[in-house]
């Protein structure tokens, strides 16, 4: 039976090969990693706030979560969203200071309040004009509301006007992630505004994502290292 003898140069032709191989495919994987984050980026950055009351009559708005693995992604994002614009100006600038940013909020909101009651209101004092023979008395009225959100008072004459306004907000902030279709989640952040007559307007949330682990492609061109030594010891 005839033997079958592979030379040196062709094992070490074929081991460089394969060395190459690896860097290519290890190279068109990360190409296509970082195509993917950035169009999921893109997407996110499509998605509109959710909003509703809930039980108590709050107001929760809720949206997804811009997120990358590196943060030079989120600051190239091409976007005419104003809020994100503004979130991007934000990372930017915390970043100037040498912070490693892992999570930036953008929340715009309102509180509307309409109070309307028949109470007699008090009578703290009074401006006179003279007109003439006459004599004009006009009162000025003090009115003064408060409750957990709201602190007012506001005093209103014929030439007076003056208000003294606290409004008091508080709000639940959840970042997480939900379901999202068979074996997937995504990022999500909610805000509850517990002043029911607050509501958030708009946000938007950067959050850094966790790097996948690159023990195994350290360890892959650990053995690409190892097989070229050894074959320049073979030559």
């Amino acid at each position: 039976m005839a033997s079958f003898k592979i030379s040196k140069t062709t094992i070490i032709l074929l081991s460089v090969i394969g060395i190459l191989l690896y860097f290519v495919f290890a190279i068109m994987h990360y190409k296509n990693k970082k195509l993917s984050e950035i169009n999921s980026l893109y997407k996110t950055s499509q998605d509109s706030l959710i909003q509703y009351k809930n039980d108590k009559g709050q107001s929760v708005a809720k949206i997804s979560v811009l997120e990358t693995t590196n943060q030079k992604y989120f600051l190239q994002l091409q976007t005419n969203d104003k809020t994100i614009k503004e979130l991007q100006e934000l990372v930017k600038s915390e970043s100037k200071k040498r912070h490693d940013i892992e999570v930036a909020l953008v929340i715009k909101s309102q509180t509307i309040y309409k109070l309307q009651d028949s109470l007699r209101n008090s009578i703290i004092g009074q401006t006179i004009e003279h007109k003439g023979d006459s004599i004009m008395v006009y009162p000025i009225y003090q009115k003064d509301t408060t409750s957990q959100w709201l602190s007012q008072r506001i005093v209103l004459g014929r030439k007076v006007f003056k208000q003294d306004l606290k409004v008091f907000n508080a709000y639940d902030i959840t970042i997480g992630s939900e379901p999202d279709g068979l074996f997937k989640r995504k990022q999500y952040a909610q805000i509850v505004n517990l002043n029911p007559a607050s509501s958030t307007e708009a946000m938007k949330v950067y959050q850094k994502k966790e790097v996948s682990s690159k023990f195994w492609p350290f360890i892959g061109g650990g053995i690409a290292g190892g097989v070229i030594v050894i074959l320049v010891k073979l030559l």
